[in-house]
């Protein structure tokens, strides 16, 4: 129809109006055009966060250690202890595990226990990196109680005001 209306233009030879209607035209097909584009693109983007979510939302053994302070060995320990068991296995076997089991074990940081076999080095390193995360210019109380019965160790650390406790239950094996 539309090709009707310009053929009748071009016969009577009103340019004006037959140009004034072509740059209607060309811009509704652009205006289209452009509101395909966007909902594509919006589309595409929706799925890259998904992917980035998906990505985001699963840790190996080795990043979860990080985040608890512990080594790799101690996840997968917890997983044979089933403290901590992983959300999905790789093709490879490869354990993963979400960022909010890693948030809660860190929450509940009491609840956990640690076996390992330490150095006195080792040892320091870790209540400095412990240390670290307390406000540097307030005092700290730290009790360390060592229980030869059950061969535990415990560590707790309070801040002065109270609001940050961290106490850790270490097991020395022999």
């Amino acid at each position: 129809m539309e090709n009707r209306n310009l053929q009748k233009l071009f016969k009577s030879g009103d340019f004006d109006e037959m140009l004034h209607q072509g740059k209607q035209r060309t811009a509704k097909v652009a205006e289209e055009k452009a509101t395909q584009e966007k909902a594509q693109l919006k589309e595409l983007l929706e799925m890259v966060d998904e992917v980035d979510e998906i990505e985001e939302a699963f840790l190996t053994a080795e990043q979860a250690a990080v985040q608890l302070g512990v080594s790799a060995q101690t996840i997968r320990n917890w997983e044979k202890q089933e403290k901590l068991i992983p959300l999905q296995r790789t093709e490879g076997g490869h354990r993963r595990y979400s960022q909010s089991q890693i948030t809660e074990l860190k929450k509940n940081h009491n609840d956990f226990e640690i076996f390992m076999r330490i150095k006195p080095n080792d040892l320091l390193l870790s209540i400095q990196q412990i240390l670290s995360s307390f406000n540097p210019e307030e005092n700290i109380s730290v009790s360390i109680k060592n229980d030869e019965l059950n061969r535990r160790v415990y560590f707790t650390l309070d801040s002065e005001d109270g609001l940050c406790t961290f106490t850790k239950t270490l097991k020395m094996e022999e």
